[in-house]
């Protein structure tokens, strides 16, 4: 993009989020909501998938903005990701999106290293609300 005075202009990078989920409806309207708000969105279907995934970003210099990640899949669980996650040192913010309604269960959401969560159903809006509140809160801390 150019500048009025010709000089090139550096756009914004795009935030890019890893959303996984093993509803393909679910993975569906969650990317359209987000890629619409201006989120680049990359999905897996399975906790393993969503963990190759970010071992080939972090050996490829790269860093997803997000990971927002269901925690009941088939396989490798959302709280199983992060905490491999960890043990591999990837670090990348963790938003949890659950149907879970167990409050023991909830609580160690933020013992795993998750910052927060949104409880299945929710409407489109409220996703991109928190998801952009998230990645300003995450911006900020980062610059401190």
């Amino acid at each position: 993009m150019r500048e009025p005075n010709g000089e090139e202009k550096c756009p914004e990078r795009r935030k890019h989020i890893l959303l996984v989920d093993d509803e393909p409806d679910f993975l569906y309207s969650a990317t359209v909501a987000l890629r619409g708000a201006g989120y680049d969105v990359t999905v897996a279907g399975s906790g393993a998938d969503a963990l190759k995934m970010m071992i080939d970003a972090h050996n490829g210099g790269r860093r997803y903005s997000l990971l927002l990640t269901d925690i009941v899949m088939p396989g490798m669980s959302g709280l199983d990701l992060i905490a491999e996650m960890k043990r591999r040192e990837i670090e990348i913010p963790v938003l949890v999106v659950t149907g879970v309604s167990d409050t023991v269960l909830i609580s160690e959401f933020g013992n795993d290293g998750c910052m927060g969560y949104i409880q299945k159903p929710f409407q489109p809006p409220d996703l991109i609300g928190l998801v952009g509140r998230f990645l300003q809160q995450t911006e900020k801390e980062v610059e401190l």
